[in-house]
């Protein structure tokens, strides 16, 4: 039986954005995948000091952007995991429901090198492929040493582990780099970002009030 592929890119998504999107779209097609699975983070360990919107309004943002898509879909497993959020233990949960798949990790080159201190973060390397998104203005080479460090060689192109770890793959496309912080000044300001947002996402925001006040 033929395992299927399954993308996974979790995130705060406070709003969920155009470049969140283009991530989404650019592995689906790259990695071969046959859908992408978006995680809304619960409780992010690494953004506890900041005041983020409630899980609920971020759920229901990215169901819309959903919705539309036959190949991206929505999971609120991390709402009924313990807290905080920690990555491999989502990952975990993930694996076990679905043992018929290889899971894909989507992640972004400034997170990569972010790993060292996510908890059991060699674990990550281990139960999943690792799908790496440059940034524009991040020099590749800094990935590149990075995994060179962990016992990594380049074949082709993937990223051959040790030790069990899977492969990790680069994306050739480079989404645009749009920011949820500078989003939601926007509407602070009473700016529409429309640039940056679906249309139905934006109509959320302001039929819920959000993102009106600091």
């Amino acid at each position: 039986m033929t395992e299927k592929r399954i993308g996974i890119l979790g995130g705060t998504f406070d709003p969920v954005h155009f470049g969140h999107l283009q991530l989404a779209g650019a592995a689906l097609k790259e990695c071969s995948l046959e859908k992408i699975v978006f995680i809304p983070a619960a409780h992010p360990p690494h953004k506890e000091h900041l005041n983020i919107s409630s899980f609920r309004h971020r759920l229901a943002m990215l169901e819309i952007v959903c919705s539309s898509q036959n190949n991206f879909s929505v999971s609120h497993v991390e709402k009924d995991l313990p807290k905080p959020s920690y990555t491999i233990d989502t990952l975990k949960h993930l694996q076990r429901q679905n043992l018929d798949s290889q899971l894909f990790f989507i992640i972004g080159g400034d997170s990569l090198l972010d790993f060292p201190g996510w908890k059991s973060y060699q674990d990550i390397f281990k139960r999943v492929h690792v799908v790496i998104a440059n940034r524009k203005g991040l020099q590749k080479a800094l990935l590149t040493d990075f995994l060179r460090d962990l016992g990594f060689t380049q074949v082709g192109k993937r990223w051959k582990g040790i030790h069990s770890m899977k492969d990790v793959l680069f994306l050739e496309k480079v989404p645009d780099s749009h920011s949820s912080s500078i989003i939601r000044e926007m509407f602070i300001k009473n700016e529409i970002p429309r640039q940056y947002l679906p249309e139905k996402v934006i109509n959320y925001i302001e039929a819920n009030n959000l993102y009106r006040t600091p």
